[in-house]
């Protein structure tokens, strides 16, 4: 989530100095919808504790539909409510979940 979050922050850095205060403050939004989206799924999947495969299995299918659910409501508002540009949006998300990658790697 660290991770995400510093890579939220590169990106949004990145587009504030090339394209200016609007263009950052998309990317950096992008960025924290993935890195609150993987927290919403990492809560809903470990809630159970120590439990059956079931179970478990149904709170990790119960944290990734949290997880789209969200992506569906942030994007919305990012876009239709905010009016924040598209392209840095997405970088950012995209750059966020990079980090996420990246984190997993580094777990190997």
């Amino acid at each position: 989530m660290l991770l995400q979050a510093g890579c939220a922050l590169i990106a949004a850095s990145v587009c504030l100095v090339i394209k200016g205060a609007s263009a950052g403050l998309a990317a950096l939004v992008g960025g924290l919808i993935v890195a609150a989206g993987s927290a919403v799924l990492g809560w809903r999947a470990f809630k159970p504790g120590i439990a059956g495969g079931a179970t478990l299995m149904t709170a990790l299918y119960a944290g990734v539909a949290l997880k789209w659910l969200w992506f569906a409501l942030a994007l919305y508002f990012a876009f239709a409510r905010l009016k924040l540009e598209v392209a840095p949006l997405l970088i950012g998300m995209g750059a966020t979940q990079l980090g996420y990658w990246a984190g997993l790697y580094r777990l190997k």
